[in-house]
């Protein structure tokens, strides 16, 4: 007998539990209808084969560039994700450190040491995960459609497995701070894939029957939702009572095409026996960056495949356009006489032709040769645009910039980094924080639960948390900026002593040099208060006092000396003056 037939049918509550999951797919799939025509045709135009809008579309290898006739705005897309990969989390380097919140336990050397060897373990686990792969493909969605998806589970081997998810199979809703706390994904697995996820006991009868007749590969739509677990029950310790919810659902037929029955019913043909699992995660187990988010928006607007949208269309119209005037130009339509029906127009042809010599071939429409130079104009009018925006112009300036032969100087390398962190600062701190972060956290404890990260100092027990920095191009250009304005507040500062040295007794230099600080936007603590200054002067001024009385007590003594000899009255009298206990000491 079948596990299937053993198993005990779901009671009621399961049942009203699968109901209420499916209306939220469906729920969520009407809000992303939206944003679905923007989403595919960004996909479509510029990343062809990376979304999934359509069923059973995973593992299918027909091509899906169609509407791409000039694929500039491809080229220029994958640029910008090496850049940012390369910039941002690069397998060569620690892109990141680790250090206490707490200033007081960075001086310390058991928690230095501590985090430390954590970075340490965490970039070997890295290099071994498959993260920077999955990493790459959230990126490119991020320059695409402006929003991308990673889960990140437990695995045996890794300690951690990354899985992207294509840009059409999933839907995401935000809290009332604007951070994604619910995704619901609609994907396909196989039969065989079914089996090795849940077991057989727990799969649909259809799933059975699959494996039954060896066709292994038939596919089957899934459900999963993961979402904030709102209603679980503090102090339980079971999977279905951790702070995120994990459900799995099996998906009839007719749920991909059917919404709702004109009764408000669910059209579910599997019914409760197509809950798969339910479970949880102690943490949050995806990362959800978007490159920029316009109010309370779930998902992301504003990146460089949203702006170039428009002109990237336009291009595939002129380079379409184009070719067809080019080819009218070389190879144009003829109207040819009726007295020449037999007559050929291939190279070398002898033509007979009649005793009227007006009869002859003429061309149909004569375009201009300057058309061509027009058409070319505007495609690199077009192309320089879509390069703007997707930064080309400030990521490869050096390499862009080859009509002036000239070698950029390093004010100019400067002004670059300047630049590119003024357009890509921002876009980096979003994803910093909504993926970065949340995946280093995420990975950070699965590593400790695994016993493979040290026990922590107690110091840092006590104090707890744990600050994230990260090293890349775009923060160290942030650091040189700071640095660069430190410059001018010393070289004004030098100024500034020098017009007092020349004269300058009008110009008041502590209030310049405050001046200067605040609109240079110098931190405050660079600067010495008011109160420590004075303090700090007066004792160099009575520094500088003793030094002038050591100095001139040699030529004292001499002249102390010569008076004592020639006339000791007038010495008591100069002793008196100058100390009554000194003058008593002299008289006594």
């Amino acid at each position: 007998m079948r596990l299937m037939d053993q198993r005990q049918p779901f009671d009621a509550t399961d049942e009203q539990k699968r109901r209420q999951y499916l209306k939220l797919w469906l729920e969520m799939e009407a809000e992303y209808n939206t944003w679905r025509n923007t989403h595919r045709d960004i996909i479509d135009y510029i990343q062809p084969n990376r979304g999934e809008f359509a069923q059973f579309m995973s593992n299918k290898g027909t091509r899906q560039d169609s509407k791409v006739v000039d694929s500039y705005a491809g080229h220029a897309a994958r640029k910008l994700v090496a850049a940012m990969d390369t910039g941002i989390t690069s397998e060569a380097r620690e892109w990141f450190t680790l250090s206490p919140e707490d200033p007081q336990l960075a001086e310390n050397d058991g928690v230095r040491e501590y985090l430390h060897t954590a970075q340490s373990v965490m970039f070997a686990l890295l290099a071994k995960s498959n993260f920077y792969t999955a990493n790459r493909n959230v990126l490119a969605d991020l320059v695409g459609p402006a929003i991308g998806l990673m889960l990140i589970e437990e695995d045996f081997a890794d300690v951690w497995r990354c899985t992207h998810v294509p840009i059409g199979q999933y839907r995401v809703a935000s809290d009332s701070k604007g951070n994604v706390n619910k995704v619901v994904r609609r994907f396909v697995y196989t039969a065989a894939q079914m089996i090795d996820e849940f077991g057989e006991e727990n799969v649909s009868p259809n799933v059975q029957r699959a494996v039954d007749n060896r066709t292994l590969m038939v596919k089957f739509q899934v459900l999963h939702i993961i979402q904030e677990n709102t209603g679980r029950r503090y102090g339980k310790i079971d999977a279905i009572n951790k702070p995120w919810a994990s459900v799995w659902l099996e998906l009839g037929a007719g749920i991909w095409n059917s919404n709702v029955l004109g009764n408000g019913e669910i059209n579910d043909p599997l019914g409760p026996s197509g809950l798969l699992r339910e479970s949880g995660y102690d943490e949050q187990p995806f990362i959800c960056p978007r490159w920029n988010v316009v109010g309370m928006d779930a998902y992301g607007k504003e990146s460089p495949g949203w702006n170039a949208l428009g002109d990237v269309k336009e291009l595939q119209a002129v380079k379409t356009g184009g070719a067809k005037a080019i080819a009218k130009i070389l190879d144009p339509p003829m109207n040819k006489p009726a007295k020449l029906a037999n007559a050929s127009l291939l190279p070398g042809a002898l033509n007979d032709m009649p005793d009227d010599s007006r009869s002859k071939f003429e061309p149909a429409v004569v375009l201009p040769p300057e058309t061509v130079t027009v058409i070319r104009e505007e495609k690199a009018d077009l192309r320089a645009s879509i390069d703007r925006a997707f930064y080309g112009d400030v990521l490869f300036l050096i390499s862009n910039d080859q009509a002036s032969r000239q070698p950029r100087t390093a004010e100019e390398i400067r002004g670059q980094k300047e630049e590119r962190l003024l357009q890509l600062g921002g876009v980096f701190a979003r994803y910093a924080d909504e993926a970065l972060k949340k995946a280093i956290g995420r990975m950070f404890v699965m590593a400790q639960r695994r016993g493979l990260l040290p026990r922590p100092p107690p110091e840092l027990q006590k104090a707890g948390r744990i600050r994230v920095d990260f090293q890349n191009p775009l923060v160290t250009a942030q650091k040189t900026i700071g640095f660069g304005a430190m410059q001018q507040l010393l070289a004004f500062g030098i100024g500034v002593a020098q017009a007092k040295a020349a004269g300058m007794d009008k110009l008041d230099g502590d209030e310049a040099i405050d001046t200067g600080a605040e609109m240079l936007g110098i931190k405050p603590n660079v600067l010495k208060s008011n109160d420590q200054l004075a303090a700090e002067r007066h004792a160099r001024a009575q520094q500088a006092a003793q030094a002038s009385t050591m100095a001139a007590m040699p030529q004292a003594a001499g002249v102390l000396k010569d008076l004592s000899s020639s006339d000791p009255e007038k010495l008591r009298q100069l002793v008196q003056m100058l100390s009554p206990v000194a003058g008593a000491q002299a008289t006594a």
